[in-house]
């Protein structure tokens, strides 16, 4: 916990400076665990991740192959771990002026070979997912990077190799 925290001003500066931070090592080895025993032990609630909303809502496995289960905050480790993530929301509410009032978030769950194409964290016609968090609970062998794009582009701006206890925090 304390290494988040105390994380929470080089994020600042990241995204202020890049719009994007990258934290190797942000959250101890004991909630890493935590997290992913809660997550394998949640294995029956995951179901076939979809995109768009609403009417919308749709299965696309030409855009999604990942599975997802909801956090709903009633076990000690998600609530701790949605603890956090207010800390940050409310560090970037004072730092960006963005007005976050909420934080939503789910366990995404990838096998071999599955994907989530290039895409935006935001709903069209919507405002309210201006940030975007991801947080690593494992280190498979290979394959399983992030690729953040510059705004507006197909330019790379970097490559996050997915390791156990890294966070990435991209503003919109």
């Amino acid at each position: 916990m304390n290494n988040f925290i105390s994380a929470l001003k080089q994020i600042s500066d990241d995204i202020e400076h890049q719009g994007f931070s990258i934290i190797e090592q942000a959250f101890s080895s004991v909630m890493i665990e935590k997290l992913l025993q809660n997550c394998l032990n949640n294995h029956k609630e995951f179901t076939q991740a979809s995109i768009g909303r609403e009417q919308n809502l749709q299965l696309n496995t030409k855009i999604r192959q990942d599975k997802i289960c909801w956090f709903n905050g009633t076990n000690e480790v998600q609530h701790e771990y949605l603890n956090l993530m207010n800390e940050l929301r409310l560090m970037v509410n004072r730092q960006f002026y963005l007005g976050l009032f909420d934080y939503e978030c789910h366990y995404a769950k990838y096998e071999h070979s599955d994907f989530y194409k290039k895409h935006l964290d935001a709903f069209k016609g919507r405002s309210n997912r201006v940030f975007s968090t991801v947080s690593y609970l494992n280190t498979p062998a290979q394959g399983g990077e992030l690729i953040i794009y510059h705004q507006e582009s197909t330019e790379v701006a970097a490559k996050v190799i997915r390791k156990a206890s890294t966070f990435g925090g991209i503003r919109k």
